[in-house]
């Protein structure tokens, strides 16, 4: 950990950071990436589930998801009641559309 500035605790590597988090005893811990921030996190061994936005169809995006972790073998998406229970209310199951967009919220989990 680097230290605080300003209220903010500033530390120098994700690993740093999710050990402060721990130590501060957090529940829940989301890590929001950058696609070198997700890899990173799917690679460490406490990362339990992934929560996903599947967007369909032809998208310009400046950073993908860095991995196609569903044909990886190490991952299994959830049914919904699981997604729902984890997320603590009912998520919109399937694809919802929205003007041209169409997206699916899913939950996947790690492979034991």
């Amino acid at each position: 950990m680097k230290g605080e500035k300003n209220g903010v605790e500033v530390a120098g590597s994700l690993a740093g950071a999710l050990n402060r988090v721990r130590e501060m005893k957090i529940g829940r811990i989301f890590v929001i990436g950058g696609a070198e921030i997700y890899k990173e996190a799917m690679e460490m061994g406490s990362c339990e589930r992934i929560l996903f936005t599947e967007v369909k169809g032809d998208v310009e995006t400046d950073v993908d998801f860095p991995a196609d972790f569903r044909n990886d073998g190490k991952w299994r998406r959830t049914n919904q009641k699981a997604l729902n229970e984890f997320v603590g209310e009912e998520i919109t199951k399937g694809d919802i559309v929205e003007g041209a967009l169409s997206y699916e919220f899913q939950m996947w989990e790690k492979q034991l």
